[in-house]
């Protein structure tokens, strides 16, 4: 974690790390009135999930896969609960075949896909981030609109019509759920012959989002690596024979 993540990321796992073995000792002898193991399954899921993904999304961690999630997370852009099912699919498919308790062990990855996708849900929200494309003869107002009323940016990306030939401005926005809807009656109000594509996102870091210190990266050692590169740079390049 400290190598690959950041400082502020280590003392959060730290303290998560104590924090997990004190919530475990404190609710040891809670017993919830379940009889049905499916049911028991999920709610185990429903609840480990949002705590584990809750400290997740405040750049902690409980310590275990959670540091490795977060490390392919960034690295690879890996989703932290496939990460989560394909480290703990051994464990309990092995622990299964040696108890010869295959109902066991379906439960369990019942509770662990549930728990997985509480994590990604915790990570990035309820309402998932949608990213708008709009072609419309009336770009300026369309833009001013969405940054008065949804506080939200806009990039004007520069093109041509296939069709028309003509230039064309295509404004570029990411909204949630809520805000998809009020996006789409500006747009109508506007311009109703303009043309709107919606892409699924599946992360957003950036102004009012998710911020790269919450996504793990530290400035002052993203700054270090790059100097220590351009130095290297500069050394190869002043070792280069004349002529090459």
């Amino acid at each position: 974690g400290w190598r690959a993540m950041s400082l502020k990321y280590v003392v959060l796992a730290l303290i998560g790390v104590f924090l997990s073995g004190f919530t475990l000792q404190l609710t040891h002898d809670v017993r919830l009135p379940i009889t049905e193991p499916l049911m028991a399954s999920i709610i185990a899921g429903v609840m480990t999930g949002c705590g584990v993904g809750l400290y997740l999304k405040q750049g902690g961690s409980a310590g275990g896969i959670d540091i490795v999630a977060a490390v392919l997370r960034r690295k690879y852009g890996m989703p932290m609960g496939t990460t989560f099912i394909l480290v703990n699919a051994a464990s309990f498919v092995v622990g299964g075949l040696i108890n010869h308790s295959i109902h066991i062990a379906f439960y369990t990855a019942v509770a662990m896909y549930v728990h997985s996708q509480m994590v990604e849900r915790m990570q990035s929200g309820f309402s998932p981030r949608k990213a708008a494309w709009v072609v419309t003869c009336e770009p300026d107002e369309v833009a001013a609109q969405v940054i008065r009323r949804l506080n939200r940016g806009v990039t004007f990306i520069h093109g041509s019509g296939g069709m028309s030939k003509k230039p064309v401005r295509v404004l570029f926005t990411v909204v949630n759920m809520v805000e998809l809807a009020r996006l789409k009656e500006i747009i109508f109000h506007i311009d109703p012959k303009a043309f709107m594509a919606v892409n699924d996102t599946s992360e957003v870091i950036g102004y009012r989002f998710f911020t790269w210190a919450d996504a793990g990266f530290e400035a002052k050692r993203v700054q270090r690596r790059a100097d220590a590169g351009a130095r290297q740079r500069a050394d190869t390049a002043r070792q280069r024979p004349l002529g090459v």
